[in-house]
């Protein structure tokens, strides 16, 4: 059978993830839809959205689904490696990630021995996708774009008391799929962006390095001022709009979905060495102005391009890149003014060249194994207390955590 649904329809329900507990407490409202679907073959999205959402908001002011969800008690079974070079059996810890990571197996499964091996010695851990293994994990990790529903819905069955469940996410509140309130009750640690989860996972760090000397760019061929990658042109940031005033003062190229430019070439690696070639300073705006929140885009950049990044952001970028290596709006009052400093520095080639002084001492990366050997550490450590998020939806929610443009740059909006 083949059921219609639209697309208004379906934005409803991905906004609505209590479905599953509306049907199971209002029996009547399930079976007339089960008689429906098969009478007509349609199912009115819309109709079921509306006449239960008295059900939603009740459970909606509920905050707190840990009594909603029943699953079934298992004890926790050690798992053990050999170690080889003293021919024993050793405890490892199993980190189980039970979701995918965008609808795909996430990278970090496949490299698991190489994170884990630049963790201390005394700490082993091992990651796993394998859902036979639950038993046998130590923790369990759930992507949060990637749970659907909410509770009872997309979470595993059954868990373990020693067992630590893990709110992993990589993104904004204003772009999520579920509500954070929504998993209240359900997690005891949190991996995220954010600099006070348990286990902040940022996507990049700095390390020291050993060699001092200042590898600058060659001007020579940097013939063109700004360009701009983007794929999503309509943000909470509204990024877009400050671009296109930017553009009334310089040119900034846009490649991608939302521009008439793209890199011709196929390698993705050889469009960067063009970009890098001949471009000053690149856009690394983000979608959502939230606190912490600093995707990809300039930690790329840092790591293994000669270009100045442009940061727009609701976040300390003090406490993540080195100084001086970005420039960031909110420093200028205005795109006109922001375009004024670009200006002089395209004039000025030893105060452009200043904006790569923090190479002297420091490297970009964006290997994040620290935090995944913090993850491994804390699983090690059998003095830390047990705790759940009850309030999760109030620790991750756009009202306290994500601003407006207007808040974030007054004299622009």
């Amino acid at each position: 059978m083949k059921y219609k649904t639209d697309k208004h329809s379906f934005n409803l329900l991905a906004k609505m993830p209590r479905l599953r507990q509306v049907i199971r407490k209002n029996n009547i409202l399930f079976y007339g839809i089960i008689i429906f679907m098969f009478t007509t073959g349609y199912i009115p999205l819309n109709f079921l959205i509306g006449k239960s959402r008295k059900l939603q908001i009740a459970l909606h002011r509920k905050k707190d689904f840990s009594n909603l969800i029943k699953y079934e008690k298992r004890t926790l079974q050690p798992y053990f490696v050999k170690d080889d070079l003293k021919n024993v059996l050793v405890e490892t810890k199993l980190i189980l990630f039970y979701t995918k990571f965008f609808g795909e197996t996430d990278r970090h499964i496949a490299r698991s021995d190489q994170i884990f091996n630049r963790c201390p010695i005394e700490y082993r851990c091992k990651l796993t996708e394998d859902k036979s293994l639950m038993v046998k994990s130590s923790a369990v990790i759930l992507h949060a774009r990637d749970i659907y529903g909410g509770p009872m819905m997309g979470l595993p069955k059954e868990r373990s008391d020693d067992q630590r469940w893990i709110y992993y996410n990589l993104e904004s509140p204003s772009y999520m799929a579920s509500p954070a309130w929504t998993f209240n009750g359900v997690f005891n640690w949190t991996m995220t962006y954010k600099l006070e989860s348990d286990i902040p996972i940022p996507y990049g760090h700095m390390e020291e390095t050993v060699d001092h000397t200042i590898q600058k760019p060659k001007l020579d061929t940097k013939f063109k001022l700004a360009f701009w990658r983007v794929s999503n042109c309509e943000t909470l940031s509204l990024r877009e709009k400050f671009v296109e005033d930017l553009q009334n003062y310089i040119p900034v190229d846009i490649y991608g979905q939302c521009g008439d430019l793209k890199c011709e070439i196929n390698d993705s690696s050889l469009c960067d060495e063009f970009f890098s070639k001949h471009y000053k300073f690149y856009i690394a705006f983000e979608n959502s102005l939230c606190r912490d929140y600093i995707t990809e885009k300039p930690w790329k950049i840092l790591e293994s391009m000669d270009v100045v990044p442009i940061v727009m952001g609701n976040a300390d970028y003090t406490k993540h890149l080195p100084r001086g290596s970005y420039i960031d709006v909110r420093d200028f009052k205005t795109p006109e003014t922001l375009a004024r400093h670009l200006i002089w520095l395209d004039q000025n080639d030893e105060a452009y060249l200043k904006h790569f002084s923090w190479r002297s001492h420091s490297i970009a990366t964006m290997n994040d194994y620290p935090s995944w050997c913090k993850l491994c550490e804390m699983l090690h450590n059998r003095s830390l207390p047990r705790q759940v998020y009850n309030n999760l939806g109030d620790w991750f929610k756009p009202e306290s955590d994500c601003i407006t443009p207007r808040q974030f740059l007054p004299s622009w909006t």
